[in-house]
């Protein structure tokens, strides 16, 4: 996911929790996404795509910017990774060097799955889709799928099992082929005992005795 998607991201599920929130653009003086407050503050969420962990210097930076122009009551940060030891005290250090402002809890990775298990749609129409999943589409393909099987099964429980009465195994077994046959895209496999079909008939076994080897002699 890009920066600028996660942003999207990050403006659908602040904006299912209260519809006034807005999505801003660069320049966006530190501001994703803010909600207006009634006496000029704004509440304030702060989307950083830090892949690599959480870089508390260029969240930092967003802060000074957003106090430098606007008046934020509140700044969530979001982050795309879990939350780890080190950076605990980062978020703290930074909470005492800006007590002007209330910095929240930020969501990390484990609070975005969370809340994307809720927001079904928020879910499938900017993770699933943008990676080529689409739930409705899988669902027509499992039960197509599921329908193929159930004739498959239907037509092999109707067909003759003619590896069990003597008959000579369909052309298109051969030896080494391993045990089904094709014949047409009507009929599905059907089972023949054996690599080489079922046994041969009691009338040719003399012929088939005194032929040379692959070749039978043929009335």
């Amino acid at each position: 996911m890009s920066p600028a998607a996660f942003e999207d991201l990050v403006f659908a599920l602040v904006r299912r929790e209260d519809d006034r929130a807005q999505q801003l653009g660069p320049p966006d003086a530190g501001r994703d996404t803010i909600i207006a407050c009634g006496d000029g503050t704004e509440l304030v969420w702060q989307a950083k795509h830090h892949t690599a962990g959480i870089d508390w210097g260029k969240c930092e930076e967003s802060l000074n910017a957003a106090l430098r122009e606007r008046k934020p009551r509140e700044v969530t940060f979001v982050f795309p990774v879990k939350m780890t030891a080190p950076k605990e005290q980062g978020l703290e250090d930074l909470r005492l060097r800006y007590p002007q402002v209330t910095i929240c809890r930020p969501w990390t990775l484990p609070d975005l799955r969370a809340k994307l298990a809720e927001a079904h749609d928020v879910r499938g129409e900017l993770i699933d889709r943008a990676i080529g999943v689409d739930e409705l589409h899988v669902r027509e393909v499992l039960e197509r799928a599921a329908g193929r099987d159930e004739a498959f099964e239907a037509q092999t429980a109707a067909a003759p099992d003619r590896s069990r009465d003597g008959a000579r195994p369909r052309r298109g077994a051969r030896a080494g082929r391993g045990a089904c046959a094709v014949r047409g895209p009507a009929r599905w496999f059907r089972g023949v005992r054996g690599a080489g079909g079922g046994r041969p008939r009691p009338h040719a076994e003399g012929r088939q005795r005194d032929a040379p080897a692959g070749r039978p002699t043929r009335r």
